[in-house]
């Protein structure tokens, strides 16, 4: 390549690369979620955080999130973007993940009463701010409607995560946390996968497979007692 400045192949696809670190999820359980929404309760961060926990959207879907997704006749959201941060690019736009990202996730009651009453407050902030306000269509905007660059909202939360003596929880972890206790819950693999926008069931499996060892046990015991009882 030196001499003749011409590649028959691309040598790089026949580097092997590394493996990942494998990154042992934190133990989550539903106490820890509610002291971050606790601790959130009357910042910018309290809606996005709640919303992350029962929903189980990633950083970038939280913040690409477009009110015309937010479906209120159905009690549901629809993820169709993402919101990302590179030294290249900056903050811009892009699709989601993988094409199972582009998933319909459901809403209950509660989230959906607590999306109505945001919106209404931004518009209220829509009008006070006049033209100087950059309406992208934004759920969760800066003040001024343009993106919330995703490094300065990890960076809030990890001060937030601390407050509560959660040092280096991240916002990633809600998802974690989501899928986890909804697993332990009883929650099919299936559902759980749908929510998450993975790919196949065995993706879902192969991250939280502790989060559902209680369950095989349970099931285990349950049917040896029905079978092997005297």
């Amino acid at each position: 390549m030196r001499e003749e400045r011409i590649l028959i192949e691309n040598v790089v696809a026949l580097v092997k690369p590394p493996k990942a670190d494998y990154r042992e999820l934190p133990a989550i359980n539903q106490e820890i979620i509610k002291r971050i929404i606790g601790v959130a309760h009357g910042t910018r961060l309290e809606l996005p955080v709640s919303l992350a926990a029962v929903s189980g959207l990633r950083r970038g879907e939280i913040l690409a999130l477009r009110w015309r997704n937010v479906d209120f006749e159905k009690n549901a959201l629809y993820v169709t973007e993402s919101l990302e941060q590179t030294r290249e690019h900056g903050v811009r736009f892009k699709g989601p993940k993988s094409t199972s990202s582009r998933r319909f996730i459901p809403l209950a009651p509660e989230s959906v009463e607590r999306l109505r009453s945001h919106q209404a407050e931004q518009g209220e902030i829509k009008a006070h701010t006049g033209l100087a306000y950059a309406d992208n269509d934004l759920v969760f905007p800066n003040p001024d409607g343009t993106p919330w660059p995703p490094d300065s909202f990890t960076a809030a939360f990890g001060k937030l995560a601390s407050l509560v003596g959660l040092k280096g929880f991240r916002f990633h972890d809600l998802r974690h946390g989501f899928a986890s206790i909804s697993l332990a819950n009883g929650v099919s693999i299936k559902e759980v996968q749908t929510l998450m926008g993975h790919s196949t069931p065995s993706v879902t499996l192969s991250v939280y497979a502790r989060s559902i060892e209680g369950l095989g046990r349970q099931a285990v015991n349950d049917l040896s007692r029905t079978i092997l009882a005297p």
